[in-house]
């Protein structure tokens, strides 16, 4: 019916990306100015700051698709299917309304006023970013596409649930990156 979209606001992906940047070139400034024993006991701490910013700001996501929404937060991930669907809003942030209770998003605020200020163009106009608001209309969009096709509304063969699981990849490396930078401030 349409396409699978991924909405994450730019911000979140500038500050994953600057955070891998920078700890790469403070490892490699502590290696250059300190040796590598210098680097290896400031650097964990460095890797671990990085890794935390990554999976706190650039991994998590809302993703719509025919299947449903899928909430990806810091530690889990929510898959709602459209039969469990009930409506979504952005008071605060993106919040999925569902028949088992509400799925919140992390990645997707609610617009601020230093963000409209933001990304006002130079003829004046406010252009419209990913955010609470657009993200909540896009899935009614999707929703509203679905039951107009046909495709939802019937009966469904068996009980549909709400998807839940641990991101259990970012908490081993949060872990890691904690482990790592004990290790590397023990040892200084």
């Amino acid at each position: 019916m349409g396409p699978t979209v991924v909405y994450r606001t730019a911000t979140s992906r500038v500050l994953g990306v600057s955070a891998l940047v920078l700890a790469v070139l403070a490892v490699g400034f502590f290696a250059v100015t300190g040796g590598l024993a210098e680097a290896l006991r400031s650097g964990p701490l460095v890797v671990f700051a990085a890794i935390a910013i990554w999976v706190t700001f650039a991994l998590p996501h809302v993703t719509v698709s025919d299947g449903g929404v899928t909430v990806r937060n810091v530690l889990r991930t929510v898959h709602v299917p459209w039969p469990v669907f009930t409506g979504a809003d952005s008071r605060w942030s993106l919040t999925v309304h569902t028949t088992q209770g509400d799925v919140g998003s992390w990645a997707v605020p609610a617009p601020s006023g230093f963000a409209a200020r933001a990304s006002r163009d130079p003829a004046g106009q406010v252009e419209r970013g990913v955010n609470a608001v657009t993200v909540a209309f896009a899935i009614g969009e999707r929703y509203r596409m679905l039951l107009e096709a046909g495709h939802l509304g019937r009966r469904t063969v068996q009980q549909v649930e709400l998807e839940r699981r641990w991101n259990t990849g970012a908490a081993v490396a949060l872990a890691a990156g904690a482990a790592l930078a004990l290790v590397g401030v023990l040892a200084g």
